[in-house]
């Protein structure tokens, strides 16, 4: 079970009444007790037959966190001390994102991927952060032809990142500010059609993402992938007084009337709190769009303690959701000390307790590109007969294969004596099952997962 390191320590040995009664059911009541009670508050994502529900998130975990870092303004020293304290002391399971270039005049001690291909073999690295950064450059224009020589590069260096994210106000952005990256041709007033220079978006895909970042906002709500009503939507916008409320009632009962009048107060969406979605591109291409969690002003490595603070992550646990993370770890406060560590205390304070919370088996820690592509398996799963059968969604996967459950685990929550029959694209699977408690399996599919 080399893919389920964690359940493996805390679900040993023999079981009775269908609790663990290994290093930890057997010393005391208590510990089976909190085990059920944990089983209880798992959520069920689907519904696939009378009976039989699809978890939300592999058991034990009540939610996911992960991370999506753009590297604006991270030296090498920074960066050093971030994969020192993240990855090698709390072995925190993140993965981070690059720039492939940095011709940024303001910062010129950015890290980049030209000047340190060693960065990627150092931790895990699933995010582009555009082709790189041109901004603020009087030495270098981006152009289509950077980006054949970034996709170049990725491809000698043998990297296929999943995620794209938009930068600043770059020129090639698909989705924030601008979205030029995405547009073959240009038509001006006059009707006439030129061709883009500064589109990128199917040498993007040929890099190997699936999936961009949405680009307009930033959500607030702790807390993703889970149903949330109108009353949480307008409180989190508005706060919990007579506003917020009103709004609520106002978007429930006179909604009709007042889309039709574009009311600019009415922002609930069905939907709205969705981890991701597949959209077509002005090309016509289709991929994943995803949303970030955090509050612009804390988006440095001295906010970020405060947006992983404990009461962030007990929530996020309550509330059984997602939640990406969108920060810049590389990037300090102005005013900071230049003999101060870069992480300061109450940062490394928030990750020590996310980090125990990771390892109690209360938050799920990965790869956002990981948590991604389990939702669209998750997703696109069908269930017939006893089978529970993977399918490809056309958009991450347009062919499907075991090897791409690979590293992932499912939670099933089902009324029956055993487990059902695993099919990819109608073919049996192997697959090991694990009942966590009485009702409560969870899979694990042969290899791991690699970013």
């Amino acid at each position: 079970m080399k893919t389920l390191p964690l359940l493996a320590r805390l679900w040993e040995n023999a079981r009775v009444d269908g609790c663990p009664v290994g290093r930890y059911g057997s010393r005391n009541l208590e510990e089976r007790a909190n085990f059920l009670r944990t089983t209880q508050e798992l959520r069920d994502a689907r519904q696939l037959a009378p009976g039989v529900s699809l978890l939300a998130y592999p058991p034990p975990y009540r939610c996911w966190l992960t991370l999506s870092n753009d590297p604006d303004n991270t030296t090498l020293a920074g960066w050093q001390e971030l994969h020192r304290v993240i990855w090698q002391e709390l072995a925190l399971p993140f993965a981070d994102s690059f720039f492939l270039f940095a011709y940024n005049d303001a910062i010129p001690d950015q890290v980049c991927v030209a000047a340190h291909p060693e960065i990627l073999d150092a931790h895990p690295h699933d995010t582009m952060h555009t082709w790189g950064d041109y901004t603020m450059s009087e030495s270098r224009l981006f152009s289509r032809r950077e980006a054949q020589a970034g996709l170049d590069l990725l491809r000698q260096l043998g990297a296929r990142p999943r995620i794209w994210t938009d930068h600043s106000d770059f020129i090639g952005n698909m989705l924030h500010r601008n979205t030029k990256g995405a547009l073959p041709c240009i038509e001006d007033a006059s009707g006439q059609v030129y061709d883009n220079c500064v589109y990128s978006l199917d040498l993007v895909r040929q890099a190997g993402v699936r999936y961009l970042w949405e680009g307009s906002n930033l959500t607030t709500v702790i807390g993703q992938d889970r149903p949330l009503g109108r009353g949480e939507w307008y409180r989190n916008q508005h706060g919990d007084g007579a506003k917020g409320r009103l709004l609520a009632w106002a978007d429930r009962l006179g909604r009709p009337l007042l889309r039709r009048l574009q009311s600019p107060l009415l922002s609930f969406e069905e939907g709205i709190n969705r981890q991701l979605y597949a959209d077509t591109l002005a090309d016509g291409q289709r991929f994943h769009i995803f949303r970030r969690y955090t509050h612009w002003p804390l988006a440095d490595i001295d906010g970020f303690g405060e947006v992983i603070a404990p009461s962030m992550v007990e929530r996020l646990i309550a509330q059984r959701g997602t939640a990406v993370i969108y920060t810049h770890l590389g990037k300090q406060r102005a005013g900071r000390r230049p003999d101060e560590d870069h992480i300061p205390p109450s940062t490394r304070r928030s990750l020590d307790h996310l980090a125990a919370r990771h390892g109690d088996g209360s938050v799920h820690i990965s790869a956002t590109s990981k948590l991604l592509d389990y939702l669209v398996l998750r997703d696109a799963a069908c269930f017939d007969d006893g089978v529970l059968d993977f399918r490809a969604d056309g958009v991450r996967f347009e062919r499907l294969t075991a090897a791409d459950l690979a590293g992932h685990s499912f939670g099933l929550r089902s009324n029956e004596s055993r487990p059902p029959t695993v099919r990819c694209e109608g073919t049996e699977v192997a697959v090991e099952w694990t009942e966590m408690a009485a009702g409560v399996w969870c899979s694990s599919f042969e290899e791991d997962y690699h970013v």
